[in-house]
């Protein structure tokens, strides 16, 4: 009897682990499509007496929000007394380069106000991609051949109808009126007005936001 219960006990602990490698899916990489799809707006005129501004990182149709202090340190919080938040990245004041890790990206200054500065790359065809970590829910934002990794930012695609998926963001995105969809069948990511969420989604008005890393290859060669 004894070896009856072990051996069902292997049994279930081998189904478990293979319905584990199963259901597990690998990361996904999109590339952003369009040039000058990053684009970086610095809030001045919403300085706090401590330094920080609130900063806008556009990747394309995506709006995430984010906290400069008064050394040009970007986070995705303002630091708690006993809680410092972890560094994204930080803008070189002096010449508005983005200071990732030990990589700068050359920016250029565009529509001059007193009330923020907006910054784009200087090299306008300057890759833009992302990873999302379905497992995880993790975001990793790809600048050429950086990468920043949010801790606050979630994503996860959860599906509509067969074939159609809604990419979902969590925490500091600001554009609750768009809605992304990614086409399992294309490998595209759509951007649409959120406009009472019609399923399936209609994207004949639709704007191409991202492809997955493979279809973006496929129509290049």
């Amino acid at each position: 009897m004894s070896r009856i219960r072990k051996g069902l006990a292997v049994l279930s602990v081998s189904v478990l682990v293979c319905s584990h490698f199963m259901a597990y899916e690998a990361p996904k990489t999109f590339s952003v499509q369009g040039k000058n799809a990053l684009l970086l707006s610095i809030e001045t005129y919403k300085a706090s007496d401590d330094g920080w501004k609130p900063v806008f990182l556009l990747v394309g149709d995506l709006e995430i929000l984010l906290f400069m202090d008064a050394d040009g340190t970007i986070k995705e919080r303002k630091d708690l007394r006993l809680h410092p938040t972890p560094s994204l990245f930080a803008v070189d004041t002096f010449t508005t380069e983005l200071i990732i890790g030990d990589s700068r990206v050359q920016m250029e200054q565009f529509g001059q106000s007193k009330i923020r500065t907006r910054l784009r790359p200087l090299n306008a065809d300057l890759s833009l991609g992302f990873q999302l970590d379905p497992e995880k829910g993790s975001l990793t934002l790809i600048i050429g051949k950086d990468r920043i990794r949010f801790e606050r930012l979630k994503a996860e695609l959860v599906e509509i109808t067969p074939g159609y998926l809604e990419l979902s963001f969590r925490g500091s995105t600001i554009n609750p009126t768009t809605r992304f969809v990614f086409d399992e069948r294309t490998g595209t990511v759509y951007a649409l007005d959120r406009t009472g969420d019609a399923t399936p989604p209609d994207l004949s008005r639709a704007r191409i936001w991202a492809k997955t890393a493979e279809s973006n290859k496929g129509e290049t060669q």
